[in-house]
């Protein structure tokens, strides 16, 4: 027998959808060796929401202010470009982090070293990631503080998978000009450190453990809101954008998005983007009189008349990212609007959940509701060589839903 910790499966409070949610736990434990979990326990959801904080503090703007010690993600991208080029120039064919062979590629070492101490301590980290008996798992808390900028293709706190595909770490299907051999070796990650540690880019690298990464610097809130009222536009009618120009307006927004957890105007302005779309055109994405009399439209962006419906997919996004859930990493660095913003989210929903999975309406008493269940959590016995995601949470349904535009 060995701990056992469950939890709500969520990253912030209040927790709230515009979606239909099933509120899950997770359980989590240290298995090893043929252990098992087995403990017995109950959680509580429920919400006090009436001692809400004022609209007024949900309404004003944060000023974010440069933090000692961090970086902005174009200055962490331009180093790990340099220095990932340098790899390949050497034959390390990744580009991300994903390894080959239950070893990080030469790329990881670069990542590695922009947090390290020095060059002995970058060295010593590239052994702990090439550890085997992690087996296919390599985690740090450095990959959080990067983990939206492109080069770790997993989700956020999971860290980085050793064993995928070279097409997965970028390599070309051939395996690029050295091949995918190189990256096969545990001396990778260590050439990563050494290349990071040359002249022309050693300046950039090597910051420290503590170093961290701020995603709002070098941001505009102004630029968002210029964004918004473009797309806003369009949609309105008021004007009439070319694809050209919405594209750009997309660019903008998505380059800005992470203020929309810190700018009220902003993120009202997002919302107004999905409400307005769902009133012009009859209804959610994929149900209304644009986009409901085929089979829906091709991820890749092209002039077949459904640049808009992209585009407020991209917005919902980053909603979802942000408002809803942004807040697990960003609130380590600046105070977020969203938790003093539980009024102004209540009741809000988008109308594909009234297609699917059905509308539900908000309890009358949901402010003071506490539900209360008794669950028996339990990993079954691993037996054999550890696999992939073998030490992975299990994740089990309570039976409970949060109704879209709910708070708990």
């Amino acid at each position: 027998m060995v701990g056992l910790k469950a939890s709500v499966f969520t990253t912030f409070g209040p927790l709230s959808s515009p979606l239909l949610l099933l509120l899950m736990f997770l359980v989590t434990g240290n298995v090893q060796g043929g252990d098992s979990i087995l403990d017995s326990s109950s959680t509580i959801f429920g919400a006090d929401i009436t001692s809400s904080a004022s609209s007024t503090s949900c309404t004003n703007p944060l000023e974010l202010n440069p933090i000692p010690g961090t970086y902005s993600g174009a200055y962490y991208t331009s180093y790990r470009e340099k220095c990932t080029a340098k790899c390949n120039a050497e034959g390390y064919c990744c580009t991300k982090s994903t390894g080959l062979c239950g070893v990080v590629p030469c790329t990881e070492g670069c990542h590695i070293a922009f947090f390290s101490e020095d060059l002995d301590s970058c060295k010593a980290e590239c052994a702990i990631a090439n550890d085997q008996s992690s087996h296919c798992d390599y985690k740090s808390s450095s990959h959080s503080k990067v983990s939206t900028l492109g080069f770790h293709p997993a989700w956020p706190g999971t860290g980085v998978d050793k064993c995928l595909d070279k097409r997965d770490c970028g390599c070309s299907s051939d395996g690029g000009s050295g091949g995918d051999g190189d990256e096969c070796t545990q001396n990778a990650c260590i050439r990563g450190c050494e290349l990071a540690h040359e002249a022309n880019i050693r300046d950039s690298s090597f910051n420290g453990e503590n170093a961290d990464i701020d995603l709002a610097i070098g941001l505009s809130a102004t630029d968002l809101r210029s964004a918004i009222t473009s797309i806003r536009s369009h949609i309105d009618g008021s004007s009439n954008l070319s694809n050209v120009q919405l594209r750009a307006a997309r660019d903008l927004f998505y380059t800005n998005s992470e203020f929309l957890e810190f700018d009220f105007e902003s993120m009202d302005g997002a919302f107004g983007i999905v409400d307005a779309y769902e009133s012009r055109y009859g209804g959610g994405m994929f149900i209304n009189s644009r986009t409901d009399s085929n089979d829906g439209f091709p991820r890749d962006d092209s002039d077949d008349g459904y640049t808009l419906e992209r585009i407020v997919l991209v917005v919902q996004q980053a909603i979802l990212d942000n408002v809803y859930v942004g807040t697990n990493y960003q609130s380590r660095l600046h105070e977020s609007i969203i938790e003093n913003c539980q009024n102004y989210l209540r009741g809000r929903y988008w109308q594909t959940s009234i297609y699917f999975p059905g509308y539900v309406a908000l309890p009358s008493d949901q402010s003071t509701t506490v539900h209360s269940i008794s669950f028996t959590a339990t990993v079954e016995k691993y037996w054999g060589r550890e696999e992939c995601f073998s030490q992975s949470p299990a994740i089990h349904a309570t039976g409970l839903y949060l109704p879209p535009g709910g708070i708990a």
